[in-house]
């Protein structure tokens, strides 16, 4: 029985170690981003937790958020300081904590999230929590991983191997099957971060377009409804307690992509958020003579460029000062 126990022991700690090795090997290009100061998170993060930073407009959420509101257009019609801090694939469990994080360096007056139907999803991708994980206080990291996650993001910890399987089966189907993965957005060379903000002057070729699919809802995403109900509700009362005016927005998809679709999302977040008294503004439908957004205003299938960014930011700029105004 001794030796049953000490073998078993033997090969978890043995596979723990492989999957320590094989994560630093996966980490080596974002740990080398981080030593050149280049890699995007790490310089967020350096922003938020710098003294002589002080944001009073904050904006959460997914890459659809760092695409699409730009804090240069921000500051110059509010006269404010507002900074970037959504990130790829940032759930609602990680706007949580990362604002917890944000408030013990900064303390804004308003909180602008992006609301975005994967950002509720059934099946956690760890390896942007832990990306941003790596960049937050030890306790805020501890906090988000296992009170945010509980029991799943504990095994992610000691086996960060977890984090990674997405792009070791894209690496093996690349290998055994000679496929490539496109670039995604952050690998064109039109883009910079201005205050966490995603510049890109790229714009969608009619190609693609021709491509589109219908943009996610109900239909065809799997939400998870204790992450609506819980953290959504979470992270409300966290701006209520701090007395953080909290606006929520929804950024345009490009019009040909949206016709497409049985849009059941919108409606449900404009419903939600009435429920819980909160700000709500879906660009998709509010349009006027001065705002309109066609396809050209974005890099992708619903990531917005710069030509996109100013006018949707200017929009939403303009909304804020009737609210300061109420």
């Amino acid at each position: 029985m001794k030796k049953i126990i000490k073998n078993l022991t033997t090969f978890i700690l043995i596979f723990i170690i492989f999957n320590h090795i094989v994560a630093y090997f996966y980490e080596l290009p974002m740990n080398m981003a981080v030593k050149e100061k280049t890699h995007m998170k790490y310089l967020k993060w350096t922003d938020i937790e710098s003294d002589q930073n002080e944001y009073d407009l904050i904006f959460l959420g997914s890459s659809r958020g760092y695409c699409a509101y730009n804090p240069i257009v921000t500051d110059s019609i509010l006269s404010s300081n507002s900074y970037n801090m959504c990130t790829g694939n940032q759930d609602i469990t990680q706007s949580y904590f990362i604002l917890k994080e944000i408030l013990k360096y900064q303390t804004p007056s308003y909180i602008v999230y992006e609301m975005f139907l994967p950002s509720f999803p059934k099946q956690t991708d760890f390896y942007p929590v832990f990306s941003n994980a790596k960049f937050m206080s030890v306790k805020g990291k501890i906090d988000m991983i296992v009170n945010g996650y509980g029991v799943e993001g504990a095994i992610n910890l000691i086996f960060p191997i977890l984090k990674h399987k997405n792009y070791i089966r894209k690496d093996l189907l690349t290998f055994l099957f000679n496929r490539k993965e496109k670039n995604g957005l952050l690998n064109q060379k039109q883009t910079k971060w201005i205050k966490g903000f995603c510049y890109n002057e790229l714009i969608v070729d009619t190609i693609s377009i021709k491509s589109f699919s219908e943009i996610y809802s109900f239909d065809n995403t799997e939400v998870s409804s204790k992450k609506i109900s819980y953290f959504f509700n979470k992270f409300v009362s966290l701006c209520k307690e701090n007395n953080i005016k909290l606006i929520c927005v929804r950024a345009p998809y490009p019009p040909t992509r949206l016709n497409l679709s049985n849009d059941t999302a919108g409606e449900y977040f404009s419903e939600l958020c009435e429920k819980n008294k909160i700000l709500f503004f879906d660009f998709n439908y509010t349009n006027s003579d001065e705002y309109i957004y066609t396809d050209q205003d974005f890099a992708d299938y619903h990531h917005m460029n710069c030509f996109g960014a100013q006018k949707v930011t200017t929009q939403l700029s303009e909304i804020i000062i009737d609210v300061e105004e109420e």
